[in-house]
């Protein structure tokens, strides 16, 4: 076996295994868009995911049959958005068209209400701090669900309704200013949160035993305790190559850290072989320094996929 110099990089997604057809896959996911063999709200259609190509087409469906959601994305295993999405209510009417880059949404998107009517027109920014991380949505105009005009060349009054989270508050220049308030199904928390040309200043999550929590970013993702440094000499040290594996070679591992700091669901996103895949999986579970996640302040399980870069040393 040969030692190796191996480098990780984060990227933030998610993730069974059932077929439609010889080159197509079935995923079952719950709520929360998490994998689930039982009791899933919707199921996932990857196209020719048996394939090798650039990309794949990925079709979600509510429970019901009806299409959710329908795009490309540059991986077969993990959802990593390309160019434009366009989702869709329950009942067949589009709700929102968006595009993206490299997973993140980017560009001018378009909402609609259930019945049809439009519900406001948009502009996702680019994060310069973090391409990765989705920039502000900046909002031109909105409609309340009575049609009544509320943002007028993006001043005024604006609620946003998305992914069993509401909140609402007032608009200066199409961003997000002052106290902005809401709640969220999923994680069953409420929350006041303070903005400044649609940046985050200070917030307060409730939960649901009435514990507050302090925040200043919406998500926090999960790091090594001792820095992302001791995790990088860790897979550095530990990972193992066969002496007639490739030398450089890019392997994508997934899996989730959940609220008491283990890891669990590790899963190859991207293969390279057999034996490079299970020493992938072994070497990423193996490693017990993480810290928690966290959103609006309060700990949430948390899914990632890392890309490791093998490079072996003469």
């Amino acid at each position: 076996m040969k030692s190796n110099l191996l480098s990780a990089l984060f990227l933030m997604m998610s993730l069974s295994t059932f077929a439609q057809n010889e080159n197509d896959k079935k995923v079952f996911l719950d709520s929360l868009w998490r994998e689930t063999t039982s009791d899933y709200k919707y199921f996932r259609i990857i196209k020719n995911y048996n394939l090798v190509q650039d990309e794949y087409q990925f079709e979600d469906y509510y429970k019901s049959g009806n299409l959710q959601m329908r795009g490309m994305s540059i991986s077969n295993e993990t959802l990593i958005e390309k160019g434009g999405f366009t989702f869709f209510h329950e009942n067949g009417n589009i709700k929102q068209i968006i595009s993206y880059e490299n997973g993140v949404p980017v560009g001018n998107t378009i909402s609609y209400y259930e019945n049809g009517k439009k519900k406001f027109d948009g502009e996702y920014l680019k994060n310069d701090k973090n391409l990765k991380i989705a920039g502000p949505l900046k909002i031109e105009s909105y409609w309340n669900p009575n049609n009544e005009q509320t943002v007028i060349n993006g001043n005024g009054f604006f609620k946003d309704e998305a992914d069993n989270e509401v909140s609402e508050g007032n608009l200066k220049n199409g961003l997000k200013t002052g106290v902005w308030k809401g709640t969220s199904a999923t994680y069953k928390l409420s929350f006041t949160e303070s903005y400044e040309n649609g940046t985050l200043i200070s917030g307060e999550s409730t939960d649901e035993t009435g514990e507050k929590h302090k925040y200043d970013k919406i998500f926090e993702q999960p790091e090594p305790t001792k820095g992302f440094g001791d995790f990088y000499k860790f897979v550095g040290a530990n990972f193992l190559i066969p002496e007639d594996e490739p030398v450089n070679a890019r392997l994508m591992v997934g899996f989730v850290v959940n609220k008491d700091s283990s890891v669990s669901n590790v899963n190859v996103v991207k293969s390279i072989n057999s034996a490079l895949d299970k020493e992938g999986i072994r070497i990423v579970s193996l490693y017990k320094g993480w810290g928690v996640g966290k959103f609006r302040g309060i700990i949430v399980r948390t899914s990632f996929t890392i890309p490791i870069k093998i490079v072996v040393e003469d």
